[in-house]
């Protein structure tokens, strides 16, 4: 049983992400907040956690830096297919 998440919070509006980041610990209360404001920073965030420790969730905002419409979606999809990626 795992007993701490970890959920990436990926917008590029800090107000924003910080809404986010207080719903997941009000919903998960015992789980890791990485937060990502640019798709390269998302993919640099997946690739420091530790083998075999990636993100339980993305929540995911379309519209930020680096994102071009759909390809850091598919980028992520098909880069780390194991992390379910939730668009906000």
């Amino acid at each position: 049983m795992v007993d701490r998440n970890c959920v990436l919070i990926a917008d590029d509006h800090p107000l924003m992400r910080s809404a986010l980041a207080q719903a997941v610990s009000q919903a998960l209360p015992r789980s890791e907040i990485i937060e990502a404001g640019t798709l390269d920073e998302v993919v640099k965030s997946i690739r420091l956690r530790p083998p075999g420790a990636p993100p339980d969730l993305i929540l995911l905002d379309l519209n930020m830096p680096g994102m071009s419409a759909y390809y850091g979606f598919f980028l992520l999809a098909l880069g780390f297919p194991g992390i379910p990626v939730i668009v906000v």
